[in-house]
């Protein structure tokens, strides 16, 4: 586990890359869930329009890294997973090394040429003279421009939406070009297989309890650009469930699906949502209000109920002088999780704030529902102290997260 200094200067590192990308007026994203050797993309802005031209970042920061001078660089040296990653990556990635002291963005893209092999391993010069600032732009979007397309998807975006009963993926996929249905379809098996198999979990409680074990559930929403994922315009999203899956665990069907296979739902409406995201998007006050008054009700409402959930937890009993009261609070909270998702769209640049706020939302909304399940023996009872504890540590984590993300945007909740 890295410790809190190590931490510090790598979320210093990937702050100082989102203010130059931004003071470039690029897009930055960035990935905060998976780390397989990518912290983020850059997206070009052409003619005011996100253009769909992506760079994948990979970010290294603070003084190790400049310990190794050359004269016209630095030499970075990892591990041949990550080298093998990004040389297979369908999108350009360029290798980022943060000098925190002297505030430069020292970059290089990786490719084959620049690669050199130690017999041991392998090495690259990240030049001294190429830094990410304004002069940088033109050669960046050719970068971007020069799209290699080698494999014909990208994970966009990879959600764990686990429980304690079923360990659950969710992702976002980039189609890289048009194809026939019948193609997208053998893409969506090969990429639900890829992802039944991923181990990372968001709550590192949840990592020895599935250890081992595929998922047992893994949603895909397929889009052809980056503004489709943005606005829900999918070309088609899927589910998968495993056959193993009790029944009280799965999540409900789409039509005409049958257990251990790929179910599909093709939309009719595409171009329809994406009008309809339009018209339903929040400007960035608008945006900012609704994301203040749903933390701050949120706050206040386990705040005030915490302290019986916690006797709860301490004693569990059926007859426990707290359920009858956490009933009715968990009411209270499915309603304001049940509201959240009728909410309008944000504004882009609000849109990693408002999906930290969602896991927050989820978190919340899992600390109360086992209350309104039967707590009618020993057994129940003491499964909901359990279920509930984890869920109240993930709503401390979710909260953190989404205070740091607040803060990044400047915005007080």
């Amino acid at each position: 586990m890295k410790d809190h200094s190590t931490q510090h200067t790598e979320r210093r590192g990937v702050a100082f890359v989102q203010d130059a990308v931004h003071s470039a007026e690029w897009i930055f994203r960035e990935h905060k869930e998976v780390d397989h050797g990518i912290d983020a993309h850059m997206e070009s802005i052409v003619d005011d329009r996100v253009s769909g031209r992506l760079i994948a970042l990979q970010i290294k920061s603070g003084p190790n890294f400049f310990q190794e001078e050359v004269e016209n660089g630095f030499v970075f040296r990892g591990d041949q997973d990550h080298l093998n990653y990004w040389l297979e990556h369908s999108l350009p990635v360029l290798l980022l090394l943060v000098d925190l002291t002297n505030r430069k963005i020292h970059w290089v893209q990786v490719t084959p040429q620049a690669i050199t092999s130690t017999g041991k391993g392998w090495k690259i010069i990240v030049p001294k003279t190429k830094v990410l600032n304004s002069d940088a732009l033109k050669e960046l979007a050719q970068i971007a421009i020069n799209l290699r397309i080698s494999r014909p998807f990208s994970i966009l975006q990879l959600d764990d939406i686990s429980h304690s009963e079923a360990k659950r993926y969710s992702a976002h996929i980039q189609l890289n070009s048009d194809y026939p249905k019948d193609y997208i379809k053998s893409l969506a098996s090969e990429i639900t297989k890829q992802i039944s198999l991923e181990t990372w979990q968001k709550h590192p409680q949840f990592e020895p309890h599935f250890k081992g074990r595929p998922a047992d559930v893994v949603w895909l929403y397929m889009c052809r650009t980056v503004d489709d994922s943005k606005q829900a315009n999918w070309l088609c999203r899927t589910q998968w469930i495993s056959p193993a899956l009790s029944e009280n665990s799965r999540p409900m069907q789409l039509k005409d699906e049958k257990p251990g296979e790929i179910a599909f739902e093709w939309p009719d409406t595409r171009h329809s949502m994406e009008e309809f995201a339009l018209s339903h998007e929040l400007t960035k006050s608008q945006a900012v209000t609704v994301i203040s008054k749903t933390i701050n009700e949120i706050d206040t409402h386990l705040n005030r109920h915490r302290r019986d959930i916690e006797a709860f937890i301490n004693a569990p009993n059926p007859k426990h002088s707290c359920i009858d009261g956490l009933r009715v609070a968990a009411c209270e909270a499915h309603e304001l999780y049940l509201r959240s998702g009728n909410s309008k769209l944000p504004p882009f640049e609000l849109a990693d704030l408002m999906t930290a706020l969602s896991s927050v939302i989820a978190s919340y909304d899992n600390a109360f529902m086992l209350f309104n399940e039967p707590l009618d023996s020993d057994k129940n009872t003491k499964r909901a102290a359990i279920l509930t504890r984890q869920a109240l540590q993930m709503y401390d984590q979710d909260l953190t997260l989404f205070r740091e993300e607040a803060r990044r945007r400047n915005i007080n909740t």
